[in-house]
Parts: C-alpha cells; sequence; structure tokens
C-alpha cells in the first residue's frame, strides 16, 4: 500500500519539474527576442515653438520594430518600444513626426521633409538618450 501512494507523489514530481524546465527552455520572458534599448526623450518644435500632440515614430534603419512616441503639450515626447518597455533599438533611425494622426479635416503642420518623405536621422545609444528637433515649416 505505500508503494502505491509513493508512485502518484514521485510522477507529479517530475511532471512539475519537466515543465518548469521546459518553460526555462521556451523563452519565457521575450527578452531574448528583443534588442538593447536606448531611453529616448526629447522636445519638438515647429518655427521656435513647442509641438503638441505630434506622433513621433523612431525607424530603423536595419530591420526591427518602430517606437512612438506623443508629444504633451510642451512639445516633450518619450518613446515606447512595446506596451511594457520604453525606449527604441540602439542604432541608426530615420525619424518621422507627424501632426496628422487619422482625423479627416485636420491639417498637418509639419513639412513632409520631417514625416512622410522625411530627412530626419537620429542615433539611439545605449542608456538615456535626449534628442530634440527644431523644426521650420519653410
Amino acid at each position: 500500500m505505500l508503494r502505491m501512494s509513493v508512485f502518484p507523489l514521485f510522477n507529479s514530481v517530475i511532471l512539475s519539474t519537466s515543465l518548469l524546465l521546459l518553460s526555462g527552455c521556451m523563452g519565457g520572458s521575450s527578452d531574448k527576442f528583443q534588442p538593447s534599448l536606448g531611453q529616448v526623450k526629447g522636445t519638438i518644435k515647429l518655427n521656435g515653438q513647442p509641438l503638441p500632440n505630434a506622433l513621433v515614430d523612431f525607424i530603423p534603419a536595419s530591420a526591427g520594430r518602430m517606437s512612438s512616441g506623443t508629444t504633451d503639450t510642451s512639445g516633450v515626447y518619450t518613446l515606447s518600444y512595446d506596451a511594457s518597455n520604453a525606449g527604441a533599438a540602439v542604432g541608426e533611425h530615420v525619424v518621422r513626426i507627424s501632426t496628422k494622426v487619422g482625423a479627416v479635416g485636420d491639417a498637418e503642420k509639419v513639412p513632409a521633409r520631417y514625416n512622410a518623405k522625411s530627412e530626419l536621422k537620429a542615433t539611439v545609444k545605449a542608456g538615456e538618450n535626449t534628442i530634440d528637433f527644431d523644426l521650420e515649416a519653410k
């Protein structure tokens, strides 16, 4: 009788241990697929004035996920890589800045050379980055 009660306990210990090991091998965290990130914040100005409610996109020059942020009323933005990670991938980026976020009838305040046909570039380094843009609408 003692022998029969030991086997179910032994089997459940083996099963539990196997599941723990398997979850570790399968990458329970997505960190190994995430690139190195640098924390990015800055201020966007248009004609010397803070640009509120602008969408800021950092698109990696090499393949990878873009990071985005939105400026506050002072033109300050902070980038997010995804829902749970702040920052942008370390490396070179094309930057697009736009005030047209999809509302019909809203005119784009930012010239195409800073958004749809962006000439803006930025380098994100490991650690803290402050990357400001002073745009001219002319």
